[in-house]
C-alpha cells in the first residue's frame, strides 16, 4: 500500500520554513511517466539515478532501480526511510556545501567512467531574498555554492536554493564532460522567466536542453498556496539554442485523476525592452529627495531612508517586479512616495504611461497559470490604443489600490508639508460651488490660491468611451452627494482630511462606507463591468503575450 503521508513525521513547520515540500505520490507517478516518454521505459535500469534532495524518498519509494543514490541534508529523514528502496545507496550529504570526497564510491565511479546519469529531484524552494520581516530565514540561502555564484556575478539568483542545486549539477557536468548528465526537476518557474536568472540561463543552456515539462497548481502540494505554479521539467545533456520560449503541458486533477488541460508557452523577455523600463524613460535623472513617505493612503511613515523621486512629481506608482505575480498586492498609486520605494515617480511626461501600465497590471488577476508572465511596452501604434489609454485615466481613479489622497499641514522629518492630489478629477469651480452651497468653510478656504489638478486637465482634453464616461459621472455625483454630511464626518474624523478640496476617492470612500453603502455597492458593480472591458486591451495592445 502506498504511504501518502509518510514524511509527515518530519517537523513540517521546519520543512516549510526551509522551502522543502513533500511531493504527492500522484504527481510523482506523473513525473515517472514523463521520464519514461523521454528516456525509455527502462530508464530505471539504463541510467544511474541520483535524488540529491531525497527527503523521505517520495520520488523513488514505490519503484525499483538498478543503481539509485539518495542523499539529503537530514539524517533523521534517512532514518525514517531506511526500509525504502533497499536496492539503493542512501547517504547524508549537503549538496550545496559538501565536497565530492563524501560521495559513495559507486557514485564517484559513475561520474569518472562517464555513465548515463539522471538527477531526479524536488529541491527546496526557499530563498533568503523573499523574507521581509523573517530575519531567521535569511540564512537558508547561504552556502558554498551560493558564494561561488555571487563571485561569478550571479548574485540575483544565488540565494535561491533550487538555483544552487541546478548550478552545482551544471558544474558537475562541466567537470565530467564525458558524462551524459540529465535533469528531471520539480521547481518554481522563476528559473525560466526571472530577470535575475538571465546570466544563469545563458550558461545553463550551453550544457542542457529543455525537452518537456508540465505545470500544475502548487496547491496540490501539501500546505502550499495555490496561486502559483509548480513545474516539472526535463533537461537533457547538450546545447539549447532556444533559451527564451518553453512549451509546458498544463495539468490538473479531475475525478481524482491527473489530466491535461492545455498548453502554456513560458517565455522570458530578458533580451526585450520591459514595461518596467518603459515607464521610466522620462525620469532617468531621478535623485533621492527627502519627501513624505506613505505606508497607506493617509498614513505617514516617519522612519526610513529617502526614496528615489523627482521634484514636483504628481505622485508615485508602486510597481514591484514586472510580472503578473505581483499585481494584487504590489501595484499601487499614491500622492507621495511609498515607503518601500520599489516604483517610479509620476510626472507630466510619463502620466499617460503610468495609468496605462497600472490598468494593464490591475485588470489581470494572477493565477497559477499566468503567475510569471511578464509585461512589455504596448503597441502604441494600434488604432485602438489611444481611446483605451484615455479610459485608463478613469480606471486609475477608482480601483481599491488607488491610494491618491490630499493632506495639509502634516509633519515629516521636522518639516510641515502639504500633499496635493494631482489625480483629482473635478474642477476647482465645481468644488467651490459645493463648499459654498453646504457652507463648508474650511474646504472653501482650502481652494483659494490653488490650481486645477493634473487629472482634471487631462480629462478635459480627451473623449472617453461611454462606459468610462458613465463611471466618471457617477463618481462625480457621489462626491456631490457626500457633501450633505462631509463636514460633520470631517469633524468626527479629522484624520480623514476631508477638509481638503482635492480629497481623493480613497478618502471619499470613508464617507460612502459610513452613510451611502448601497450607492457605493452599485458604483462598484458598474466599475467592475468597466474593468472587464478594459482587461481585453492588455492582450490586444500586447502588454502581455497570450
Amino acid at each position: 500500500m502506498k504511504i501518502q503521508n509518510f514524511d509527515q513525521n518530519i517537523e513540517n513547520k521546519k520543512r516549510r520554513f526551509q522551502g522543502a515540500f513533500f511531493t504527492p505520490l500522484n504527481w510523482v507517478e506523473e513525473a515517472h511517466k514523463m521520464i519514461s516518454d523521454e528516456f525509455g521505459e527502462e530508464w530505471k535500469s539504463d541510467y544511474v539515478v541520483w535524488d540529491n534532495s531525497c527527503g523521505t524518498l517520495n520520488l523513488t519509494r514505490d519503484f525499483k532501480f538498478k543503481e539509485l543514490y539518495s542523499s539529503t541534508l537530514s539524517q533523521d529523514e534517512l532514518d525514517i526511510s531506511k526500509d525504502l528502496n533497499p536496492e539503493g545507496v542512501k547517504f547524508q550529504f549537503n549538496f550545496l556545501n559538501d565536497s565530492e570526497t563524501k560521495m559513495p564510491d559507486g557514485l564517484k565511479l559513475a561520474l569518472k567512467t562517464g555513465k548515463k546519469i539522471i538527477f531526479f529531484m524536488n529541491p527546496p524552494y526557499g530563498a533568503a531574498g523573499n523574507t521581509r520581516g523573517k530575519t531567521g530565514k535569511k540564512k537558508i540561502g547561504q552556502s558554498i555554492i551560493s558564494q561561488i555564484m555571487k563571485n561569478e556575478g550571479l548574485k540575483g539568483c544565488s540565494e535561491q536554493l533550487y538555483a544552487q542545486f541546478l548550478y552545482r549539477i551544471m558544474n558537475i557536468q562541466k567537470k565530467y564532460k564525458d558524462c551524459d548528465i540529465n535533469i528531471c526537476v520539480f521547481s518554481k518557474l522563476l528559473f525560466f522567466t526571472g530577470i535575475s536568472y538571465k546570466d544563469f540561463r545563458v550558461d545553463f543552456f550551453k550544457n542542457f536542453r529543455y525537452k518537456t515539462g508540465m505545470l500544475f497548481n502548487a496547491g496540490h502540494f501539501n500546505d502550499v498556496s495555490g496561486i502559483w505554479p509548480i513545474s516539472f521539467s526535463i533537461f537533457k545533456n547538450g546545447i539549447d539554442k532556444n533559451k527564451n520560449k518553453f512549451v509546458f503541458i498544463l495539468k490538473d486533477i479531475k475525478d481524482e485523476k491527473i489530466v491535461n488541460i492545455g498548453e502554456k508557452i513560458i517565455y522570458n523577455i530578458n533580451n526585450e525592452y520591459l514595461a518596467s523600463s518603459w515607464i521610466k524613460e522620462e525620469i532617468k535623472n531621478a535623485k533621492f529627495y527627502n519627501t513624505p513617505k506613505l505606508s497607506s493612503g493617509l498614513k505617514i511613515k516617519l522612519n526610513g531612508g529617502n526614496v528615489k523621486t523627482v521634484k514636483n512629481n504628481l505622485g508615485y506608482f508602486q510597481s514591484q517586479d514586472n510580472a503578473v505575480q505581483r499585481n494584487l498586492q504590489s501595484v499601487l498609486l499614491f500622492s507621495s512616495t511609498y515607503s518601500y520605494g520599489d516604483g517610479v515617480s509620476i510626472t507630466k511626461d510619463n502620466f499617460r504611461k503610468v495609468v496605462a501600465l497600472y490598468t494593464a497590471r490591475k485588470t489581470i488577476k494572477g493565477t497559477w497559470i499566468n503567475d510569471r508572465d511578464g509585461y512589455l511596452p504596448p503597441n502604441m501604434d494600434h488604432p485602438g490604443y489611444e481611446e483605451w489609454n484615455n479610459d485608463c485615466l478613469v480606471y486609475s481613479l477608482f480601483h481599491s489600490s488607488s491610494n491618491q489622497t490630499s493632506m495639509r499641514d502634516i509633519f515629516y522629518k521636522n518639516k510641515k508639508w502639504d500633499i496635493e492630489n494631482q489625480f483629482f478629477f473635478m474642477s476647482r469651480r465645481d468644488m467651490w460651488k459645493l463648499a459654498k452651497e453646504y457652507r463648508f468653510k474650511e474646504l472653501y478656504q482650502d481652494i483659494k490660491g490653488t490650481k486645477e489638478r493634473h487629472m482634471y486637465l487631462e480629462l478635459e482634453k480627451v473623449t472617453l468611451s461611454p462606459d468610462a464616461q458613465e463611471v466618471l459621472n457617477d463618481g462625480r455625483n457621489l462626491i456631490k452627494k457626500t457633501f450633505k454630511i462631509r463636514e460633520s464626518i470631517h469633524q468626527q474624523n479629522p484624520d480623514f482630511h476631508l477638509n481638503t478640496w482635492d480629497a481623493g476617492w480613497y478618502q471619499i470612500k470613508k464617507i460612502l462606507n459610513i452613510a451611502f453603502k448601497d450607492d457605493l455597492k452599485a458604483f462598484n458593480i458598474k466599475y467592475r463591468k468597466f474593468e472587464d472591458r478594459m482587461r481585453e486591451g492588455v492582450y490586444k495592445f500586447e502588454f502581455l503575450r497570450r
